[in-house]
């Protein structure tokens, strides 16, 4: 099964095993409100899929997390047994987790974000097998055969265009938070996951072509209509989108 073919009930045993893998990199001190936030990202799959995914995971009490923040889930002692039997990993032998430590929640300084990522097994390695590393790093994941990396240095012009306007959203986002708390909702934070996911890609200086495409350009179309009515986040949100046309015409 092609990782990018998952049905729904699939994509939920996917994420089931994400958060697994999480648990094991939290401790003690980490609220189940503040924090670390959570990234899974599955092929081409939405973050919006995977959030519903999460939600129905929470649903058969394989998961928990505060009401409206998937992103926070923990696995439940069910859910842990759910993972231990046979028949849910068989189902999963077939493809890789990375966890990758990346930036600070924009809310919480203090507090990173845990990105597991999936692919298909067979699927070409580039770099580094370690699964485990203290910062992201594009070398070190798994990518689609199919897939390219785009180099920033040799496009620098309309990625540095690209990144002052993600910059721009997410410290929108960060003022709003403690004053008004216009922009709070699961879109906000679907939308600035995503964005973290690409800008430590950038950081490194390649670029998942389909994180770009399927990932950040999907993600940001589906923020401009739901931040329609709120003008200031609106235009930030519409420059994105035009950067990032802008770099994919280019390919």
């Amino acid at each position: 099964m092609n990782i990018s073919e998952l049905s729904f009930l699939e994509l939920k045993q996917v994420c089931l095993k994400a958060i697994e893998l999480t648990s094991k990199h939290k401790n003690e001190n980490h609220d189940p409100i503040m924090g670390p936030s959570i990234n899974i990202v599955i092929g081409n799959s939405s973050p919006w899929l995977i959030a519903k995914a999460l939600e129905g995971l929470k649903d058969d009490e394989l998961v928990s997390f505060p009401i409206s923040l998937p992103f926070r889930a923990q696995i439940t002692a069910k859910g842990l047994s759910e993972v231990e039997s046979e028949t849910f990993k068989e189902a999963l032998e077939l493809y890789d987790y990375r966890v990758s430590f990346e930036t600070p929640d924009v809310h919480h300084d203090s507090i990173g974000i845990l990105t597991v990522y999936v692919t298909d097994r067979y699927l070409m390695t580039i770099g580094d097998p370690d699964p485990i590393h203290q910062n992201t790093k594009t070398s070190d994941l798994h990518v689609f055969a199919s897939d390219r990396f785009v180099s920033v240095r040799d496009n620098q012009e309309p990625f540095d265009r690209l990144e002052k306007s993600l910059d721009d959203i997410v410290a929108e986002f960060a003022r709003d938070h403690g004053k008004n708390n216009s922009y709070k909702s699961d879109e906000a934070r679907w939308l600035t996951t995503t964005i973290r996911a690409v800008q430590a890609q950038i950081d490194e200086g390649t670029v998942s072509y389909k994180l770009l495409r399927d990932g950040l350009k999907e993600r940001l179309e589906a923020s401009q209509k739901f931040f329609s009515v709120l003008p200031g986040i609106k235009l930030l949100i519409d420059e994105a989108i035009k950067a990032i046309r802008t770099l994919l015409d280019m390919f």
